[in-house]
């Protein structure tokens, strides 16, 4: 299954669109490409490894490969509320995106509410525990757990010692 979803499928793809093509025109396509990106990306890094002559051309772009940190990096947060068992309140998770946004909006000269340049933040929540935000009208501080949630969605898989996973 692993080998039909990365890049055997593609391949009978091509081989059987072009057969379709030559039956409906009585030709086959002069040029074929292919174009994905995430899991398409991956795809297409493998169709050029793997089956080089199917394609004329490939964009692959932002390919959505080494799934065993890219797998976890969507999980790592949920997995830090279960095991503390406690869930910080959306306001707080919205006020510490605001926060983040305001730290780094105008990296790249426009105050326009996009961060366009992530790469270069280095915004850490967790110093903003304890802090003041106003919760849909209710002053309120910030959690423990709803900061250290957005510091791993931030970081992505640590083990206990910090060491990036």
């Amino acid at each position: 299954m692993l080998v039909n979803f990365t890049s055997l499928s593609l391949h009978d793809m091509a081989v059987v669109g072009k057969t379709i093509v030559r039956a409906a025109y009585g030709i086959i396509p002069e040029y074929s490409y292919f174009f994905g990106g995430s899991t398409g990306g991956q795809q297409g890094h493998m169709l050029a490894q793997r089956y080089p002559e199917d394609f004329d051309g490939i964009v692959a772009y932002k390919p959505a490969i080494n799934w065993d940190k890219f797998f976890f990096s969507n999980v790592f947060a949920k997995l830090t509320i279960d095991v503390a068992r406690q869930y910080p309140l959306p306001c707080e998770l919205d006020a510490l995106s605001t926060a983040a946004v305001e730290a780094y909006d105008e990296l790249d000269g426009v105050k326009d509410g996009i961060i366009s340049h992530p790469g270069l933040c280095a915004f850490d929540p967790r110093i903003l525990t304890g802090k003041a935000f106003n919760c849909n009208g209710v002053p309120s501080t910030f959690s423990n757990i709803s900061t250290k949630v957005a510091y791993t969605t931030y970081t992505g898989p640590t083990s206990p010692n910090g060491e990036f996973r």
